[in-house]
């Protein structure tokens, strides 16, 4: 007996020792490669392909439909190409990825998930889900178009393990999930930011990933700044559901041409700016005019920063007649349908890490005025959508989180107030430009082509055996 219980012994010190060592090739492999592409992005580099995984700023205009197709959309960049003896360097699990994340959260992280679910499900790759704080299920009632919650598991087993996690989270989340989490398997941080600048505070949580996935350039280009570890520009899923109902079930008018514009008390007054969206709207058509145009601000956790929820229901902004407020929790379905029933969207953001709001409305055909500047240029540019003149400005201290030495855009409400007349007065231009959106949505966000995209990357990574590519 007692020879046996040493044998084992050993064999766990082996196991653990095998481990250790892959890690550290794998880790030593993959610094290897990002310190390559270092030195490559600086070079001066045509237009990057979806997956061109070289930093890019923010002036970079989103690809036209004409410029791109799918197979160039899913074509690697040579810049951070993983060596070919890489792919064997896996442990012994399970091919495929684990998605850790928030799948029952109503919010836009809780989305980037259940999309990539999806893609992942296109592409046939194989994926398990893990809930990382196990809270939510509540909400599953409000999610039931999402098809995968029989993939939520317990323990880890895959290859990689992608964490839909921002960067502030992964030390929580590294405590606790536990070592097991966070050993054996290549780590991927999929995180979203929305500023700049990568915050000096979160600088520790590259020592829990391997490599990072950025939604959008702006991202690409803040985060690559801060490590040499591969940062790899891979774009979120945009096919939001909508469930059949009209004006009537969140109670707007029949008549008007509804402006829509979505806040989110947890995202920050400061960088969402609605005030200024509504500001907008009344210097576009003020007093006196026929008051056939409103503006719909969806609001959402207000429960959650009840003091800034109370000061913006005081604001005398919206005592206009044309101003409407929907309160309430909506499920995913309903946010579409809310979507659907409007006839444009505004989004005079300060900035944004991706924008899935302006993306969302482009996928349903709405125009969209929207600040140019900040992530959303992925996929908006002047013959899509109309941009909103900005200035920089310093972000003021508590203005947003690790705001100091920040800046962001001024949106002229004056000049969104005009291209908002433009999109109620010239409907032909609206039509055309739709259709250009409409185009950019499926061609670089389908489940399709974020799923090819994704199955490149992870075959470079070594995560998918033969029988999965």
């Amino acid at each position: 007996m007692r020879h046996w219980a040493v044998r084992a012994r050993q064999m766990s010190l082996l196991r653990r020792l095998w481990l250790w060592l892959h890690r550290f090739r794998l880790v030593q492999r993959l610094r290897r490669v990002a310190s390559g592409a270092r030195q490559g992005w600086r070079a001066p580099l045509p237009m990057p392909s979806l997956l061109a995984e070289t930093a890019a700023t923010d002036e970079q205009p989103a690809p036209s439909p004409t410029e791109t197709n799918n197979e160039a959309l899913i074509k690697p960049d040579p810049a951070y190409a993983s060596s070919p003896d890489t792919a064997r360097l896996v442990p012994p699990r399970l091919a495929g990825v684990t998605l850790v994340g928030h799948p029952f959260l109503i919010s836009g992280r809780g989305e980037d998930l259940r999309a990539a679910a999806g893609a992942f499900a296109a592409a046939q790759l194989p994926f398990d889900l893990y809930n990382t704080f196990g809270a939510g299920q509540q909400n599953a009632s409000r999610l039931g178009h999402f098809g995968f919650f029989d993939r939520l598991v317990a323990e880890p087993r895959r290859r990689a393990q992608l964490f839909f996690l921002n960067a502030d989270e992964m030390a929580s989340a590294h405590g606790h999930l536990g070592h097991e989490w966070f050993s054996g398997a290549v780590r991927i941080g999929y995180w979203a930011w929305e500023l700049s600048r990568f915050p000096d505070a979160w600088l520790p949580a590259f020592d829990h990933v391997d490599e990072i996935w950025a939604p959008s350039r702006f991202i690409q280009q803040a985060v690559s700044e801060r490590t040499d570890k591969p940062v790899v520009r891979m774009p979120l899923v945009v096919e939001p559901k909508a469930s059949e109902v009209g004006r009537a079930r969140f109670g707007l008018p029949e008549d008007q041409f509804l402006f829509l514009f979505f806040f989110d008390f947890t995202s920050f007054i400061a960088r969402k700016n609605p005030y200024a969206a509504i500001e907008a709207l009344q210097r576009a058509f003020p007093a006196g005019r026929p008051n056939h145009v409103g503006i719909v601000v969806k609001l959402n956790g207000g429960q959650l920063k009840p003091d800034d929820y109370q000061a913006f229901k005081e604001n005398s902004l919206l005592r206009a007649n044309n101003v409407y407020l929907v309160d309430e929790v909506l499920s995913d379905g309903e946010i579409g349908a809310l979507m659907k029933a409007c006839d444009a969207f505004i989004s005079l953001h300060r900035s944004e890490g991706f924008g899935r709001g302006p993306a969302e409305a482009m996928y349903f055909g709405k125009p969209v005025v929207t600040t140019g500047y900040s992530g959303n240029l992925d996929y908006c540019h002047e013959q899509n959508c109309w941009l909103v003149d900005y200035q920089l400005k310093p972000l003021r201290a508590g203005e947003y989180p690790q705001a100091e030495g920040q800046v962001w855009a001024d949106p002229d409400v004056e000049h969104a107030a005009a291209l908002m007349r433009e999109i109620v007065d010239q409907p032909l231009e609206v039509e055309r430009r739709v259709k250009l959106a409409r185009e950019i949505i499926d061609r670089h966000h389908s489940p399709t082509a974020v799923g090819a995209a994704a199955r490149q990357r992870l075959m470079r990574l070594g995560v998918l055996d033969n029988s999965t590519v």
